[in-house]
């Protein structure tokens, strides 16, 4: 798998594709066990034309520079109930959440995921503005207009564990 590290607004809605023809898009990352320290991402949920379907994570071959995400072998499985499994889209995004350390609410604009061990894991909820801005798209306008300003947005993170 290409993708080391990231956030999961680079990816969500890009093309995922099987051997270049496009297959659907994906809509949401998929977690079965959210209690461990640094969740697995288990898989991706890709809205087809047959609905949403559940793509292994093993299924991802790579996530180019434009960030299409090529597939080793098409969806079949329907996307599981959200009751399930947590959708780290459909259920943490934009939610409000209790910082402990620092005894305030703050909204969930973004999630770091990185690639350690061979696994992709959730590593953090990004809860400031530069999250906001990346989902809103704005990064690459900020780095490239307006870079004194984006380099001053400050990083707000907070820890998955």
């Amino acid at each position: 798998m290409a993708f080391t590290e990231g956030f999961i607004s680079e990816l969500v809605g890009r093309r995922a594709t099987i051997n270049d023809l496009p297959i659907g898009r994906v809509s949401d990352f998929l977690v079965n066990r959210p209690d461990a320290a640094f969740p697995q991402i288990d898989g991706l949920i890709i809205k087809t034309a047959q609905g949403p379907r559940f793509a292994p994570v093993d299924t991802i071959q790579d996530v180019d520079r434009c960030g299409t995400v090529a597939l080793t072998a098409a969806p079949k499985e329907a996307a599981p109930p959200e009751r399930d499994s947590l959708y780290l889209i459909a259920d943490l995004l934009d939610k409000q959440i209790v910082d402990v350390d620092g005894r305030k609410v703050v909204r969930i604009n973004d999630i770091e995921v990185a690639n350690t061990g061979g696994q992709l894991r959730v590593v953090a909820a990004d809860v400031g503005v530069s999250g906001l801005l990346r989902r809103l798209g704005l990064k690459s306008f900020g780095k490239k207009f307006a870079p004194a300003i984006y380099r001053a947005v400050p990083r707000a993170m907070i820890a998955w564990s």
